[in-house]
C-alpha cells in the first residue's frame, strides 16, 4: 500500500509540472529567436563595416606604439577619430559648415579690390582692403556673423586754393616796395593783384586718404541658393574713419604783375622760380576758405566715428574659393555718404 501510494503520489506531481516547463521553454525559445535576430544584425555591421576598411588607405602606425594596436592597424581608434566626412544634404558637394570635426568652422578670409565714389566731395577713386567673418549664429533662411574689415579710399580732384602764405608774403614784398601805401598794399596782397608778386588764389591737386576701420559688423547671409553655389547677404556696421588731405600748388611768381626786371630778380633769387609750391602743410597755417567750408581734414588728418551698410552675393566654389561682388554705403561725420563697389575674393576655412 505505501508503495502503490507513492507512485500515485509521483505521477501527480509529474502532471502538475508538466505546465511549468512547456511556459519555461516557450520562454526560452523568444530568447533564442530574440538574439537570432541580434547576431544577424551584427553580421550585416560588420560586413559593411569590412567593405569601408577595405577601400580606405591602410594606417601609418608609428613604431612607439604597442604592438597589439599596430597589430591590428589601428582601425578601431582611427575611425573614431577620423569618421569619413558626410557630403551637403542639398548639394552633395560643399562641405557642411559649423562642425568642427569636419575641418570647416564657417569663416571667411576676403580681399577686397574695387573703386569708391568719392570721399568729401573729391571724384572716385580706388578702394583696397581686407575682411574677415567668423560665424555667430544660424537664422532662419540663414546665417549670422561677425566681420571684421581695413578698407582704404584714395580720392583726388583739382579745386581752387587760396594761400594765407602767398597773401602775408604779398604783403611784405609791397610794403618794401610801397612803404606809404598801406590800404592799397592790403587790398592788393589779399586779392594778389597790382605788383603783388605771388598769385593768391591758384588751382591745387587736392587729394584724400580715408583708412575706414570697422571692427563691429553684423553680416547676414541667406542660405537658401547654397545649391547654386550663391550666397547674397546684407551688412551693417560701426567704425572709425582716419582722413589725411593735402592741396598741393605749383606756380612760380605771377607774369602780370606789375614788377621792374630789377625787383622780379630779386624776388627769384629770395624764393626760387616756384615759391609755395607743393602740398600745404596743416597746423603752421590757417586752411583755406574753400577747405574749411569742406571741413575736410588736413595736414596731419583727423579721426571720426563713422558707420557703413550694404550687400552683396557670393560664389562659393567646393574648393574653398570665393568670389563675389560687394556694394556699401559709407557715412562720415561731416561728409556726405560715398558709395563703394568691388570684387571680394578669398577662401572659407
Amino acid at each position: 500500500m505505501v508503495t502503490f501510494g507513492l507512485v500515485i503520489l509521483a505521477i501527480s506531481r509529474g502532471d502538475a509540472a508538466e505546465p511549468n516547463e512547456d511556459a519555461r521553454v516557450r520562454a526560452l525559445e523568444q530568447r533564442v529567436s530574440a538574439l537570432e535576430r541580434i547576431v544577424a544584425r551584427l553580421a550585416e555591421e560588420n560586413a559593411r563595416l569590412s567593405a569601408a576598411s577595405a577601400s580606405a588607405q591602410p594606417l601609418d602606425i608609428p613604431a612607439t606604439f604597442p604592438a597589439t594596436f599596430r597589430e591590428a592597424g589601428g582601425a578601431g581608434t582611427a575611425d573614431s577619430a577620423a569618421p569619413a566626412p558626410l557630403s551637403d544634404p542639398v548639394t552633395g558637394q560643399l562641405p557642411q559648415e559649423l562642425l568642427p570635426n569636419l575641418g570647416k568652422i564657417g569663416a571667411v578670409a576676403d580681399f577686397i579690390s574695387g573703386a569708391n565714389g568719392g570721399t568729401y566731395g573729391l571724384h572716385p577713386g580706388s578702394y583696397l582692403g581686407g575682411s574677415v567673418q567668423l560665424p555667430l549664429a544660424l537664422l532662419p533662411g540663414g546665417r549670422l556673423s561677425y566681420e571684421f574689415s581695413v578698407t582704404l579710399s584714395q580720392s583726388a580732384r583739382s579745386l581752387p586754393d587760396t594761400s594765407n602764405v602767398a597773401q602775408v608774403a604779398n604783403l611784405a614784398v609791397l610794403a618794401s616796395l610801397r612803404p606809404g601805401q598801406t590800404a592799397a598794399n592790403l587790398a592788393d596782397a589779399a586779392a594778389g593783384t597790382g605788383p603783388a608778386p605771388f598769385a593768391v588764389t591758384q588751382q591745387a591737386r587736392w587729394r584724400a586718404q580715408t583708412i575706414q576701420i570697422v571692427p563691429v559688423a553684423l553680416r547676414y547671409s541667406w542660405t537658401r541658393l547654397d545649391r547654386w553655389h550663391l550666397r547674397p547677404y546684407a551688412v551693417v556696421g560701426l567704425g572709425a574713419d582716419v582722413t589725411t588731405s593735402n592741396q598741393t600748388t605749383s606756380s612760380g611768381l605771377r607774369a602780370n604783375a606789375a614788377l621792374d626786371p630789377a625787383t622780379e630778380q630779386a624776388l627769384t633769387s629770395l624764393f626760387g622760380s616756384a615759391p609755395f609750391t607743393g602740398p600745404l602743410i596743416g597746423g603752421q597755417i590757417t586752411s583755406s576758405n574753400q577747405l574749411q567750408q569742406t571741413r575736410l581734414p588736413s595736414g596731419q588728418g583727423g579721426t571720426s566715428l563713422g558707420a557703413q551698410f550694404g550687400g552683396g552675393i557670393d560664389w562659393l566654389f567646393p574648393s574653398g574659393l570665393t568670389l563675389g561682388l560687394d556694394a556699401r554705403g559709407n557715412w562720415i561725420p561731416g561728409s556726405t555718404i560715398y558709395p563703394t563697389l568691388a570684387v571680394q575674393w578669398g577662401w572659407r576655412f
